[in-house]
């Protein structure tokens, strides 16, 4: 079996190293052919450096290629078009494997002969997590920490709404050339985060008949980034993660729209609005912030949906809008 595992990198000059150290320490299977192809997406730090040092040292099966276009759409799918192996596993440039990751990933294919596996991912805090954030409890903050933990056991997706992440994922490579590549109007585009690039795509890939499982052996471990452990960047994750689902999002037959809008957006954030406005009565802190982030996803739906398709005199307005809202969503 021949793996080639696809890395997309945007000036982390200085957190690749990590990655390429774990690499190095893999088990790995007999009869199993692997690669690294490193795609630097016009990086302007001193990634092509660290990677010429690292093809140097000849401790890896390395490759080095450059994607100018921006996003890591783009670069996962020039990384696809340039591999050799018959699975294209996925990692990010911020994060380290297991030592025994791929020969999880090689046990996986073999005991389920299915079309992809998604990984465990774990958080890895190198500084202590600010005292207002918690992922426990009915108040849980989700964005500043990339996980993907659906427990101890095999699973197969959609597990509820999940599907595997990018960050740690392995797919046939014939399906890409089956379903399509990774959308390029999706995922992270330089320094702006946003998202469901791997979402969209997985979904195609279970729509066509495909089986995905979710491997806990496949772990892999997740830099948490102080920069985004912050109330502002959270603000903005949430607004761009709303954005992304509804781009995600699948009309049924007989649903009500009001200027290409689901009806039942404005009811939402009605509810939502209304249960800030009560934890702001009561003074619970983390409350208001919950529900705060809550509204600012449910109106990156609202307006996302009104972008494609926004009525003719108001067309001008939500390009405004957009525009203001992505500013001030990172200062509010």
């Amino acid at each position: 079996m021949f793996f080639s595992i696809v890395i997309p990198t945007y000036n982390r000059a200085t957190l690749l190293p990590n990655l390429l150290d774990s690499l190095s320490k893999l088990r790995i299977p007999t009869d199993t052919e692997w690669e690294i192809i490193i795609v630097d997406n016009n990086s302007t730090d001193s990634t092509k450096d660290v990677v010429d040092r690292h093809i140097k040292q000849k401790r890896l099966p390395l490759r080095y290629i450059f994607e100018k276009e921006q996003g890591a759409s783009n670069a996962r799918n020039k990384g696809i078009r340039e591999s050799k192996g018959e699975i294209v596993a996925f990692l990010d440039d911020d994060e380290t494997v297991d030592e025994d990751w791929l020969a999880a990933l090689r046990e996986g294919f073999d005991r389920f002969q299915c079309a992809g596996l998604g990984g465990k991912t774990v958080a890895q805090w190198t500084f202590p997590p600010p005292d207002w954030y918690t992922t426990e409890g009915p108040f849980r903050i989700v964005g500043a920490v990339v996980t993907h933990n659906l427990g101890d056991g095999n699973l197969d997706y959609p597990v509820g709404k999940l599907l595997p992440g990018s960050g740690n994922m392995a797919v046939k490579k014939d399906c890409f050339q089956k379903y399509g590549f990774f959308r390029n109007d999706m995922g992270p585009i330089g320094d702006e985060y946003n998202f469901s690039e791997d979402t969209e795509f997985c979904a195609r890939l279970i729509k066509g008949g495909e089986r995905l499982v979710y491997w806990p052996k496949a772990l892999a471990y997740n830099r948490v980034h102080q920069e985004r452990a912050t109330k502002e960047y959270l603000r903005l994750y949430h607004f761009r993660l709303g954005r992304a689902r509804a781009q995600l999002h699948q009309p049924t037959n007989g649903e009500r729209v009001y200027f290409n809008v689901p009806r039942y957006f404005f009811r939402m954030y009605g509810e939502a609005l209304v249960q800030f406005l009560w934890a702001v009565v009561r003074r619970n802190k983390r409350a208001v912030f919950y529900y705060r982030l809550t509204l600012n996803r449910i109106g990156g739906q609202i307006i996302q949906h009104l972008l494609e398709k926004p009525p003719g005199p108001f067309r001008k307005f939500y390009k405004f809008l957009i525009k203001e809202r992505r500013m001030g969503a990172s200062k509010t």
